[in-house]
């Protein structure tokens, strides 16, 4: 057996190193295929067609950064500068904050409040707001329209810019368009609907169920464009609506404009070098007397409704026997004397002292003061 396994070992040798050159002979003639190939790839071959000329670039000028018009507004510095000037302002203190509770009240009064309205588009929130939050950046701003700049303008990501709804009137057609972003404050700085502007029905009396009775607090907007008084005859003319320049500067030009000694910019107190871009020569903002002589027109309408017994002596609305006034105990007057009334109202809440419309203002004044004598 020994001797078998010696002689099959001794004949299986050759064969395999029959079948070892065999492999090498096929790998040497595969490495002369590849070097073949190879050596082919490095040749040039004759030059093809010319291709098509791309399209060429501008020349002179870089693209313009993307990001140029986005940090002109979005960086610490500014919003840490903006944010100081809005802790002095009035919307930061918040005094009226607390009057949200009032679904009628909430959507001027309170963050939570606006927000509900410029959804809904009502003058009262569904229900009053039981922790009411002031007014605030977020309450103005909050996403962009659009980036098209060029096309849509520096919208300042504003909640609304759309024309206003006035409250005052039952018309739904009597809206108020500055045509610009100052349509945003003129949603709350307006008259209520809480009472109606005697005489508009062509009654001749007109019965006062409030001692509260008046346009409310927010008047500007509707001076501004000339509407909204009671205008009794006299002999002053009243200017047509929207004829006054302060309306096509608006609420932005004179209250923000550029920020400087503690005016201007998110404060929103008037700055007097915002004026002077207009009124070169302004020394203060009773240009040309105008201040002055509204206040004194103030105190002589106050003085007439005093001696009308329209007033008592503060200056509160008063009636006779000391009655509160109430829908069941109505103040009773002649429409002049209460028309006479509402416009001291309105001019007094204004705040102006008949910067927003001289004009106007001025002719409210006189007329009243003349109807009552």
């Amino acid at each position: 057996m020994i001797e078998i396994m010696s002689l099959n070992h001794f004949f299986d040798k050759p064969k395999r190193s029959v079948m070892k050159s065999k492999n090498l002979f096929q790998i040497a003639i595969f490495a002369f295929v590849c070097l073949a190939l190879a050596t082919s790839c490095v040749k040039e071959g004759p030059m093809g067609l010319a291709g098509k000329d791309g399209e060429d670039g501008l020349d002179g000028k870089d693209g313009v950064d993307g990001n140029v018009t986005c940090i002109v507004c979005h960086t610490t510095a500014f919003k840490e500068a903006v944010i100081s000037q809005y802790n002095v302002s009035q919307h930061a203190a918040g005094a009226a904050t607390a009057r949200s509770t009032s679904n009628q009240c909430a959507p001027c009064h309170s963050h939570e409040g606006f927000l509900e309205v410029t959804v809904t588009g009502k003058d009262t929130t569904w229900a009053g707001v039981a922790h009411p939050s002031n007014i605030n950046c977020e309450t103005c701003h909050s996403s962009h329209k659009s980036f098209d700049f060029k096309k849509d303008g520096p919208d300042y990501a504003l909640r609304t810019t759309k024309a206003v709804d006035l409250m005052l009137y039952t018309d739904p057609t009597k809206v108020l368009d500055f045509g610009n972003n100052s349509n945003l404050c003129a949603n709350c700085h307006q008259p209520r609907n809480s009472y109606r502007v005697p005489g508009e029905s062509g009654e001749t009396t007109y019965s006062i169920t409030s001692s509260r009775f008046g346009p409310h607090h927010g008047t500007q907007a509707t001076l501004l464009e000339g509407i909204g008084g009671y205008n009794v005859a006299g002999a002053v003319s009243y200017p047509g609506t929207k004829s006054h320049p302060h309306r096509t500067a608006g609420c932005i030009s004179c209250h923000m404009g550029d920020y400087k000694d503690g005016a201007g910019g998110h404060t929103w107190k008037p700055s007097l070098a915002n004026c002077k871009s207009c009124h070169s020569s302004a020394g203060s903002f009773d240009l040309n007397g105008v201040q002055t002589e509204v206040e004194k027109l103030v105190a002589d309408l106050k003085t007439a409704l005093i001696s009308k017994g329209v007033l008592d002596a503060s200056g509160n609305l008063t009636k006779p026997g000391g009655k509160t006034i109430s829908a069941t105990n109505p103040l009773v007057l002649p429409v002049q004397q209460a028309g006479a009334y509402w416009n001291y109202m309105t001019i007094v809440e204004d705040r102006s002292e008949g910067v927003h419309n001289p004009a106007y203002i001025k002719a409210l004044l006189k007329n009243s003061i003349q109807a009552l004598q």
